[in-house]
């Protein structure tokens, strides 16, 4: 269980003790919330509140639970954006640097998580899932010039040169906008790589090749 720690003593009614005062009842308050949120997730003992672990279920922790078991698509399938959105300002200096760090994290366990569904993809020869799944890192990240060069590579990989060619273009300028900056020396060099001839498509899975 996850101690919310508090002191609920009581304080003499007087004038020298009103922020205290103010202070008790607002936690009262916000306990009384809770419990009504969650009647059986909190557990009192002594002068601390307890909330069970089973009590919530956090998507953070749904995340990584996926991870961990391998359940990749499953993972991703559960990112709805940044942790805790639109809570910056809930907490003091301590809070942001915590909140910054869980998010980092999990981005970071979100990229990996993408490039292993891909690099699946590529290993299976299915030329379509890896696209799908480059193109899911690219829209959350569309920045991220790996993910960039992934769907780069997808979409000359499925046959579709064409679509890639003005790719390079997109996010050198989406980078520049939004950041003021621009990709790695590499990146541009794909479009003339992508103006060759295009590879042959995979097979149909259970076709036959017939050689003339």
């Amino acid at each position: 269980m996850i101690p919310l720690a508090f002191a609920l003593r009581t304080a003499p009614m007087d004038n020298t003790v009103k922020a205290g005062v103010a202070a008790h009842q607002s936690l009262r308050q916000a306990l009384l919330q809770l419990k009504r949120a969650l009647p059986s997730g909190l557990e009192a003992e002594g002068d601390a509140v307890m909330l069970r672990r089973d009590a919530l279920q956090l998507d953070a922790n749904l995340f990584e639970a996926d991870l961990a078991a391998g359940r990749l698509a499953e993972a991703v399938d559960r990112w709805q954006g940044d942790f805790l959105a639109g809570q910056d300002d809930a907490g003091g200096p301590a809070y942001g640097a915590w909140l910054d760090g869980q998010r980092q994290a999990l981005r970071t366990r979100l990229r990996v998580a993408f490039g292993q569904l891909v690099e699946r993809a590529d290993r299976d020869g299915d030329a379509d899932a890896a696209l799908h799944w480059a193109e899911r890192w690219a829209e959350w990240f569309p920045h991220d010039e790996h993910a960039a060069t992934q769907v780069l590579h997808g979409l000359y990989h499925a046959g579709r040169t064409g679509a890639a060619l003005g790719r390079p273009a997109g996010f050198d300028s989406r980078l520049r906008q939004a950041l003021g900056s621009e990709p790695s020396p590499a990146f541009p060099r794909l479009a003339a790589e992508l103006q060759g001839p295009a590879p042959a498509a995979p097979p149909v899975p259970g076709s036959v090749r017939v050689c003339a």
